[in-house]
């Protein structure tokens, strides 16, 4: 409801919101991919570590 008064009243305002909110999806997406990204590389990472490495004991 405060979004649609938002809307009415102050359009420019209206835009500046959706602009925001588009923006912070968009960093949150690119972060997620980059995290899963980092994950993966990690992961692969410490699996060539312990192949590597002589068997534990």
């Amino acid at each position: 409801m405060c979004w649609l008064s938002l809307t009415r009243t102050n359009p420019p305002m209206s835009l500046l919101l959706t602009m925001g909110l588009l923006d912070a999806c968009w960093v949150f997406s690119i972060s997620d991919v980059w995290l899963q990204n980092t994950y993966y590389i990690l992961h692969r990472e410490g699996m060539m570590a312990a192949r590597a490495m002589p068997a534990f004991p």
